[in-house]
């Protein structure tokens, strides 16, 4: 099938790498001319294999802690595969195409599998690639080793982990005009380190790009956001990789002249940069990219989809936003259920005007929730109490959230929101009213109160509020039950704050408490000890253990 015939509906019978091309091509974006060798070719050579069922048995037999016997069966395998012949129907067809891309061109052989180039598993790099490949005995001898190649030992521990079974993974090849570039990289649009969507990165070192991927050279670092470059890191480069003429390639030592030179000229990289967004735009999604320049003009060898980013919430302007997981506060790092998370949502007042409504303050991403914090941080006051707050929780919360406040970015954004007293009265509508009620009451209680019965006297009125809206839930039946829960865990939370005017107490009892030792008696004591190690606390119960066994696991090692 040749590229033109070719999009990313045809992933099972060209593979990932293929389909991506066959799409850029179509899209008329520059990618050099090619076809490819179908996956009913690698399934008719596998097929005349007497022995590869049961090499698929021990295949499927293999575990991740076993390197020796992976290793061991990938070589017995691809060993065997470069002995089969390539039958006659599949050669003459693979000759037809390779005359009508052009005889006297030379090629890149490439390998795509059904399973790489994925929106959930890349698979890059797992199989062979064959540079500058001349004549038909060549590309034919390439063909072979790619498709004995699905079965390197990285390959198959990759399958292994991803959790691919070796048998429904199939290989198609692609077979690309070879292009002699001046230079050649690569380049992703958002920030492969720190995750920044709207900066594209992009690596470029003279020759081959295969210098650049295998480790040869250190390439120059440049980084585009909002189409100007705002970082640029030239490396030393000794080395490149070229073409020879009977085919093949070789790694040179670079001219003195060239090796602290920047590959790409500033306009060549934003052109570049430029490249990467419509690429990105065509597959709405962010884009790995192997490119090259030759000749004053850019070709796109690959793209695909990078699987490593952590997604981010869905927002709905072109803001700079702050969020802050929930989870990760209470130190609870894997993924939550879907009903989990739709709970919180549920339960959550905040940033709702209506109980059946979104929540716009917490928001899902990777099974996770996390606050909006941003109009908390616009304000100067609240961001110096908040991260405060924080850092009693996390250091490196704290550390990451002043990072973020002090960028220029950031400042630029709460300059342009000063009016953040709405916004955070709005967030907290819901429960204002409840805490502004319970301000006489907190009062009254802190100098008034007798404290004789006050567990029972706290914990009668959440009993009673909750026993209201199980009685609800359970008088119906059906949706009209699930309406209730809905309804229910909405409301719950907003009735328990108002009741729970014993809980702040402490708060603001012991901070007091301590000042006044120290006016008083000119003594700093510890008055949170009467705070800690309660019986009955899951949470401090728990903490006194994993103190135990950090102090069981010290003696250990001293021993």
């Amino acid at each position: 099938m040749h590229f033109n015939e070719v999009n990313r509906t045809n992933l099972p019978e060209v593979g990932g790498k293929g389909a991506n091309l066959g799409e850029m091509s179509k899209a008329g974006f520059p990618v050099p001319s090619g076809f490819c060798i179908t996956t009913s070719a690698y399934c008719d050579f596998i097929a005349a294999s007497n022995k590869m069922d049961k090499f698929f048995d021990l295949l499927d037999q293999l575990k991740l802690d076993q390197p020796d016997e992976i290793s061991k069966l990938g070589k017995l395998i691809r060993d065997h595969l470069l002995t089969i012949p390539i039958s006659q129907t599949i050669k003459f067809s693979i000759l037809d195409a390779w005359k009508i891309v052009g005889e006297e061109k030379a090629y890149a052989v490439r390998s795509s599998a059904t399973a790489e180039d994925l929106p959930t598993a890349s698979f890059a790099g797992q199989q062979e690639t064959y540079l500058n490949v001349k004549g038909i005995d060549q590309l034919l001898q390439a063909v072979r080793k790619c498709w004995s190649s699905l079965f390197t030992d990285r390959a198959i521990i990759y399958r292994i982990k991803n959790g691919f079974g070796h048998r429904s993974v199939y290989l198609s090849i692609v077979v690309q005009q070879m292009i002699f570039p001046e230079v050649s990289g690569l380049m992703f649009t958002v920030d492969p380190v720190t995750g920044h969507r709207n900066t594209i990165s992009i690596d470029a070192s003279f020759g081959l790009g295969e210098a650049l991927v295998s480790g040869i050279v250190s390439a120059d670092s440049y980084q585009v956001r909002e189409n100007k470059i705002v970082k640029k890191q030239i490396a030393e480069k000794k080395k490149a990789v070229y073409p020879v003429t009977e085919g093949g390639t070789v790694t040179r030592e670079l001219a003195p002249e060239l090796q602290n030179k920047q590959a790409l000229s500033d306009d060549k990289i934003l052109e570049l940069a430029q490249l990467g967004q419509r690429i990105e735009k065509h597959y709405c999604s962010e884009q790995d990219i192997e490119w090259c320049l030759a000749g004053n003009r850019f070709y796109i060898l690959q793209s695909r989809p990078i699987t490593t980013l952590y997604p981010i919430p869905n927002i709905y302007d072109n803001k700079l936003h702050v969020f802050l997981s929930i989870a990760h506060l209470q130190m609870m790092t894997d993924a939550m259920k879907p009903m989990g998370i739709s709970v919180f949502w549920e339960i959550f007042p905040f940033g709702k005007d209506a109980i059946p409504f979104p929540n716009s303050v917490i928001m899902e991403a990777g099974g996770r929730l996390f606050y909006d914090v941003t109009p908390l941080l616009y304000s100067k006051a609240l961001r110096r109490y908040f991260i405060w707050r924080i850092a009693i929780v996390d250091e490196l919360m704290r550390d990451a959230l002043e990072k973020i406040v002090s960028s220029d970015i950031f400042q630029q954004e709460a300059k342009a929101n000063k009016d953040t007293t709405r916004q955070v009265f709005k967030l907290f509508k819901p429960i204002l009213p409840l805490y502004l009620k319970g301000i006489p009451i907190i009062v009254n209680n802190l100098f008034f109160l007798d404290p004789s019965g006050i567990i029972e006297r706290a914990t009668a009125p959440l009993e009673e509020i909750i026993d209201k809206h199980r009685h609800s839930i359970m008088q119906a039946s059906g949706i009209e039950r699930i309406k209730r829960v809905q309804e229910s865990m909405g409301k719950l939370l907003q009735e328990l704050i108002g009741s729970m005017m014993y809980v702040p107490l402490p708060f603001i009892v012991l901070p007091i408490a301590s000042r006044l030792t120290r006016l008083w008696l000119d003594e700093n004591l510890d008055v949170d000890t009467l705070n800690k190690s309660l019986p009955g606390n899951v949470t401090v119960e728990m903490g006194l253990m994993i103190g135990d066994l950090a102090d069981t696991a010290r003696n250990i090692l001293k021993w």
